[in-house]
């Protein structure tokens, strides 16, 4: 199983958006080192602003991921990231199930359909799933087109149930089982 997070570090999620994100995340990896027993788990995280940027330089065993802080600035080049997630999918995934999710707060500033064609393309014989997150501002029809099904395009109301989100959109056997209450305890809300 490998699991992407697309996640917009543009100038727009600066400050407490950000800092939510991060600790979010920390949280979701801790989450799914849980159930780390129970499936073959490699993520990766590709951040896009002006430029899009891998995390590490391969997907990582979730076992041996450590999350690492996120800045926000400059544009939204989810377009640009569309392009280097399906290089990436084409390089490394052959027959293994997929979850994409994307988490953004604004309108592509490139051409995201250009990056969206290249993506369905590398996809188009893959067992990938795609979600969308939608945080305060986000142009919910690119979300829409990026998942191609509006039932998988989330709308938060609130940063709060961010963690929720995350892994609800995550369908894996046992991970999407997880309590919808797990997150309620953190210290960070």
């Amino acid at each position: 199983m490998f699991l992407y997070f697309l996640i917009d570090t543009s100038g727009s999620m600066a400050g407490a958006k950000i800092q939510s994100v991060n600790d979010t995340m920390e949280n979701v990896i801790s989450e799914l080192k849980l159930y780390s027993d129970k499936t073959d788990m490699f993520v990766n995280v590709l951040s896009f602003a002006r430029k899009s940027k891998w995390m590490f330089k391969q997907s990582v065993n979730i076992e041996d991921f450590d999350w690492i802080e996120l800045l926000a600035n400059g544009m939204t080049s989810l377009g640009s990231a569309c392009k280097q997630l399906a290089k990436d999918i084409e390089n490394n995934i052959n027959h293994e199930e997929a979850s994409i999710i994307l988490l953004s707060d604004g309108l592509p500033t490139d051409d995201f359909d250009e990056g969206l064609e290249k993506l369905n393309k590398s996809l188009s014989n893959k067992n990938a799933k795609r979600y969308a997150i939608a945080l305060e501002g986000a142009d919910i029809s690119t979300l829409n087109k990026f998942t191609g099904n509006t039932d998988n395009v989330f709308q938060l109301e609130s940063l709060d149930t961010l963690m929720e989100f995350i892994l609800s959109a995550i369908n894996i056997s046992g991970v999407n089982q997880i309590q919808a209450n797990s997150w309620n305890n953190d210290e960070w809300d």
